[in-house]
């Protein structure tokens, strides 16, 4: 089992496409509001000019604050909440 994790790891930290596992934050309807950022790769950091140590642990809203104004957050929670794969194109401007 740990050679797997070892594995898995080892193709997150190295591939070639910026990745990042979040947490997604919910309202008192059960409704993405929000997500945190629990991990980024390398190619995250290169892709964005953000500094992996800077988003560990940061909502979205606080890396990126005009995501409020996107469809975003919602569709990464109907990925999250209904397991439905999506697709989407977005230009941020870090803060």
């Amino acid at each position: 089992m740990r050679i797997g994790e070892d594995k898995y790891r080892s193709i997150f930290i190295n591939a070639l496409n910026g990745m990042a596992i979040h947490r997604i934050i919910l309202d008192e309807h059960d409704r993405p509001v929000d997500f945190v950022f629990l991990e980024a790769n390398n190619s995250f950091e290169k892709l964005t000019g953000i500094r992996v140590s800077e988003v560990i642990g940061k909502k979205a809203t606080e890396v990126f604050p005009g995501i409020k104004d996107t469809s975003l957050i919602e569709s990464f929670g109907k990925m999250v909440l209904d397991g439905e794969p999506v697709s989407f194109e977005n230009c941020f401007i870090p803060s």
